[in-house]
């Protein structure tokens, strides 16, 4: 008994003395909203655009930023102190709202998913980690996104969208401001897609 009491008391004079290491703390990530100089006015309806739920599977649902190691990518794994501050689903759906609305491509953009909208995006998230191969890090975004019209049974796009940024430094500020270059890329793509299938064909 006596001995048990001195291992305890040895315990808890290392942990009083620093001898035991501090929890890491969390830290939160968003996607930053982009900037005037990086977008380009373009109208795509003259009518409201509905922007529904974006969907996705397992890991992609959670909050923990994701990572792969090599070339071969077989194996996800999540950090314990790094977390987006939404889902990625959520963050990539109020993402394309803001950017919509930056680039005036309606009149309206609304948040739903009312059937008698002129025109409605929506989307599921196909990949969103970042990838280490030997020192160099990129930010991979894959998004299947989809127009539909009011009245058509197919979709008027329904598409696989790939963007893979290279990572400016070694830090998770820096991987963060990958993911946001990769989510506009694709953004970008999706508004001339429209342009090219939507309006063309009107």
């Amino acid at each position: 008994m006596t001995r048990n009491l001195l291992i305890i008391t040895i315990l808890f004079g290392l942990t009083a003395c620093g001898g035991v290491p501090p929890v890491p703390s969390d830290h939160f990530y968003r996607l930053t909203s982009p900037q005037q100089k990086d977008i380009e006015k373009q109208q795509i309806s003259d009518s409201v655009i509905y922007v529904g739920n974006f969907i996705a599977d397992g890991l992609y649902n959670e909050r923990a930023l994701l990572f792969v190691k090599g070339d071969e990518g077989r194996e996800l794994q999540q950090h314990h102190y790094h977390f987006w501050i939404t889902s990625p689903p959520h963050l990539l759906h109020d993402y394309l709202i803001d950017y919509l609305r930056k680039v005036d491509a309606a009149p309206m953009i609304i948040d739903g998913t009312n059937t008698k909208g002129r025109i409605k995006i929506s989307g599921k998230v196909l990949g969103f980690e970042y990838q280490t191969i030997d020192s160099t890090k990129t930010a991979n975004v894959v998004l299947e996104l989809r127009l539909d019209k009011y009245g058509e049974e197919r979709p008027i796009i329904i598409k696989e969208y790939r963007a893979n940024e290279p990572v400016n430094g070694d830090n998770m500020v820096e991987i963060v401001a990958a993911f946001n270059r990769a989510v506009l890329a694709i953004y970008k793509q999706f508004l001339i897609d429209i342009k090219e299938t939507y309006i063309a064909g009107k």
